[in-house]
């Protein structure tokens, strides 16, 4: 259950309930103490899923709709209605947290995916909608100061920070409060609550042969997205120690970590190996969107990698550079630049994508459930492993003609498919758990490094705005 709201004059409790497969909007009388299904919903658990207005007597709420969009949707509780909101531009955009202004002449709200949320307002009379934010960046929450200004929360500055922003202005201004988000005002709005969390994300190490299993990257920061150098003496990760994401080295024979880049304005992740290994590709976030830079290791140059479209999580093969679009014209797709000529490759939805040593594709998709083996020369899709959750597009890797994935339920762990024999077998017990990939398996296969949350902690803090 998530997302509870008392309404005092009805004396009801609203709420969401999710289970394995759904969703459910329901209350609960505390009169006569039952609980009563309402409608269908989208549960998020890290967003405020539901909204009241007194005086409009209706709950705001995300239910997807016929097309198979998340909108916000109202809930008028006086004649039973139900009425979509707002419009998404596609499936692969949801829109959530829905606040009415003091006034109801707005309805805010965010919009985007699992890694980019901007806040959108729609005026309730018009019923146009714009983005008050922009840019590749994140926002969890929202809510009204008054009826011109929204504070919420963003990494826009590198760290999760609360901002203020002015409906008609519309410039984003800074008011700090590192890890805040949820923020909540009193009537009078004298005082601020909000939540403060932070996180600490390491990379372990585990010997597939003798089973020890050890932390070899360690910080109060976030560290993820590892990747094993072909001899495996070497791994890449990103980390935020400096707010903004870096790339960092870790030299697996001195047991010593070093800074590799940083970018001031910028958000570097993703790294990967050329094959050379002179060379390591990354994805690089600032104002301008997505793209890729290429670094070289002798000289500590870097060059910007053109494929004509916003794109992130570059590789190398063959003399070919790989990446998944990611921009406003073209989203979910695999391409591929070689002689300064990109490709789109004719495969929807995906998520996350490797390539295998023969350069067979196997990726994930956006929403649709499975572990699927891509074929250049024939351009055909095979489903290899259908029981993955789309959700967990982070926990899996290749390397040679493996697939290291992760599972959960009674078989929970990492287990390893081959492709050449289809033989499908268990690893070991310890998960990865982290946001961003978690996985890595060197080049012979003994070592595994995985990703964890080691600690998570939130607190509520209050602040006299005078």
């Amino acid at each position: 259950m998530s997302s509870p709201v008392l309404v005092s004059e009805l004396n009801r409790v609203f709420f969401t309930a999710q289970d394995s497969i759904n969703c459910l909007l329901k209350s609960y009388d505390l009169t006569e103490e039952t609980f009563e299904d309402l409608n269908p919903c989208y549960f998020n658990s890290e967003s405020r899923t539901l909204s009241w207005n007194k005086k409009m007597n209706s709950l705001y709420f995300s239910q997807p709709s016929k097309e198979n969009k998340t909108a916000i949707h109202q809930l008028e509780l006086s004649k039973g209605t139900i009425t979509k909101l707002t419009n998404p531009n596609s499936i692969n955009e949801q829109d959530w947290s829905p606040q009415i202004s003091p006034n109801q002449q707005w309805l805010s709200f965010s919009r985007g995916t699992q890694s980019v949320r901007n806040i959108w307002l729609k005026n309730m009379k018009t019923g146009n909608e714009q983005a008050l934010t922009h840019g590749e960046h994140y926002s969890v929450s929202h809510t009204w100061y008054d009826t011109e200004h929204i504070v919420f929360d963003s990494d826009m500055s590198g760290s999760r920070q609360l901002w203020v922003v002015d409906i008609y202005d519309v410039k984003p201004q800074l008011l700090g409060a590192y890890g805040a988000q949820h923020p909540s005002f009193d009537d009078d709005r004298e005082v601020m609550t909000f939540q403060e969390v932070s996180y600490e994300a390491n990379i372990w190490l585990y010997d597939i042969s003798s089973g020890d299993f050890s932390r070899v990257v360690h910080s109060t920061k976030y560290d993820n997205y590892p990747a094993f150098s072909a001899d495996g003496r070497r791994f890449l990760f990103s980390s935020n120690r400096q707010d903004l994401s870096s790339i960092w080295l870790f030299d697996m024979d001195r047991e010593v970590e070093q800074l590799l880049i940083s970018k001031p304005g910028s958000k570097l992740t993703r790294p990967s190996w050329s094959q050379s290994e002179h060379q390591v590709l990354m994805t690089i976030n600032d104002d301008s969107g997505y793209g890729s830079l290429l670094l070289d290791l002798n000289t500590m140059e870097t060059e910007v990698l053109n494929f004509g479209y916003g794109h992130t999580a570059a590789v190398e093969f063959e003399g070919a550079y790989f990446a998944l679009a990611k921009s406003d014209e073209l989203q979910h797709k695999i391409l591929r630049l070689s002689n300064q000529q990109t490709e789109v490759l004719p495969v929807d939805a995906v998520s996350r994508f490797m390539l295998l040593d023969d350069g067979g594709i196997i990726l994930s998709k956006n929403q649709i459930d499975g572990l699927f083996l891509y074929d250049l020369k024939t351009q055909q899709e095979t489903l290899l492993i259908p029981e993955f959750k789309s959700a967990s597009m982070n926990l899996w890797t290749v390397v040679n003609q493996m697939v290291y994935f992760d599972r959960g339920g009674d078989l929970a762990g990492i287990w390893r498919l081959n492709l050449n024999t289809d033989e499908l077998t268990f690893i070991t017990s310890h998960r990865p758990f982290s946001v961003g990939t978690s996985l890595s398996v060197n080049s012979a296969e003994t070592q595994i490094l995985i990703t964890r949350t080691d600690r998570a902690e939130s607190d509520i803090l209050k602040t006299y705005l005078k």
